[in-house]
């Protein structure tokens, strides 16, 4: 895969391909897309990694630099750019590039962090399950792609990935090594370098500072003082279209925009190419996609999509979707839900089948396994709450945060 891939929303994009058999169209009995962190996966391998290498050199103790600015990136992004319409959510997961590039960090350290994650309870059992049929399966993830091409089709058994491409090697030979963008690459370097001084004062700073006025200030100081680097320094932006734009100021910069980010809008179009590719035999249930976060909800809420858009243990997918299930454990659930289309092979399902299907998996799996229910906009706000603490209980306090500052930024 070269260092620069045709990036645009709904762009073709060459998945990664995990062997076996490559059975003809129209012969499938089952074909569904998954996110991959939540549904399957507990960590969040880019905020892990950007914790371990972004530092400063006489890092104090106690503050985690990296993951502050990882979270703190991600909510300056978010309030300016990506909740005013301009991008895609989850564009800002190739933002982390300049500073792992500063640090040294390498595809082997990042394959590394990502074989670290632990699955989500029950995934490993479901997956199985669904390998007993004659099935296609798509991973389609906000997540770097090369870092988790292993897990995600040799451990996890998924046949495709689709993800946010991130060959920080290739990118790094490409701009120290070429005669063109040496002096460059050191130029940008120190750029880059000269701003992380910065924001690990400022972090320092608000992390120290006991007084919450005080505290509030820095952070907006913080948050400025990233969205000015990516605007001005590095020279991107978005625009409403989904699309990174560069200024054509670093090479750094345009680097960015020209890789493929699988954000929400890019996520919902997978979907839609997924359901044209006609992969199942006419008697198959329609397709499925599982997701559990913001990042998924344009997927979950598109009716030309899937036919069976299932939220799971997150507010807003929960009322973006047609199901919902709140659970410790996806298997139980995930597999009932799977039996229950079998039963009712139906591609656009109406609400009646709906509650068929959500009635009959429920039985099987009984009340004290998990939730089971009807989801959409009028998804009760009690049933909301237990979605965003089941997932705060599977995937910790982290788990809800994104979710949180799409809310609050609206």
């Amino acid at each position: 895969m070269s260092v620069i891939t045709e990036r645009h929303i709904a762009a073709p994009h060459k998945p990664i391909i995990r062997i076996g058999i490559q059975r003809p169209r129209n012969d499938y009995e089952f074909a569904g897309a998954s996110d991959l962190e939540g549904p399957h996966f507990l960590g969040d391998d880019a905020r892990d990694i950007v914790s371990k290498f972004v530092r400063p050199l006489h890092p104090k103790d106690g503050i985690d630099y990296g993951a502050i600015l990882y979270d703190e990136q991600h909510a300056a992004i978010m309030e300016t750019h990506m909740n005013k319409g301009m991008g895609q959510i989850g564009s800002d997961i190739a933002l982390s590039l300049p500073t792992l590039l500063y640090f040294g960090a390498t595809d082997r350290d990042l394959e590394e962090q990502a074989l670290l994650s632990k699955r989500t309870p029950g995934s490993a059992e479901y997956m199985a399950y669904l390998r007993t049929t004659k099935s296609h399966l798509e991973a389609v993830t906000t997540a770097w792609e090369q870092p988790h091409r292993k897990m995600v089709l040799e451990h996890a058994g998924f046949d495709r990935l689709i993800a946010t491409d991130f060959p920080i090697d290739q990118i790094r030979e490409k701009l120290q090594h070429d005669s063109k963008h040496s002096e460059t690459w050191v130029r940008e370097m120190a750029i880059v370098g000269k701003w992380l001084g910065k924001v690990f004062k400022l972090i320092e700073n608000r992390e120290e500072n006991t007084d919450e006025g005080a505290k509030k200030a820095i952070t907006r100081e913080l948050r400025t003082a990233i969205t000015d680097f990516y605007r001005n320094d590095i020279g991107i932006t978005w625009d409403n279209q989904g699309r990174t734009i560069s200024f054509h100021q670093t090479k750094l910069g345009e680097t960015i925009a020209e890789l493929y980010v699988v954000g929400d809008r890019e996520k919902a179009a997978i979907v839609r190419r997924l359901v044209a590719q006609n992969l199942l035999h006419p008697a198959a249930p329609g397709v499925m996609f599982w997701g559990d976060g913001v990042n998924d909800t344009l997927a979950l809420g598109d009716k030309n999509g899937a036919d069976w858009r299932i939220a799971f243990d997150g507010d807003a997918a929960a009322k973006a979707a047609n199901i919902g299930v709140i659970a410790s454990d996806i298997g139980k659930p995930g597999i009932a839900l799977v039996k229950a289309f079998k039963r009712h092979p139906q591609r656009r399902p109406t609400p009646e089948q709906i509650q068929t299907v959500v009635y009959e998996a429920q039985e099987e799996v009984g009340k004290g396994a998990a939730i089971i229910h009807v989801a959409g906009p009028n998804t009760p706000i009690s049933l909301l709450h237990e979605h965003r603490a089941m997932k705060i209980f599977i995937r910790g306090e982290r788990g809800a945060a994104i979710d949180h500052q799409h809310e609050v930024t609206t």
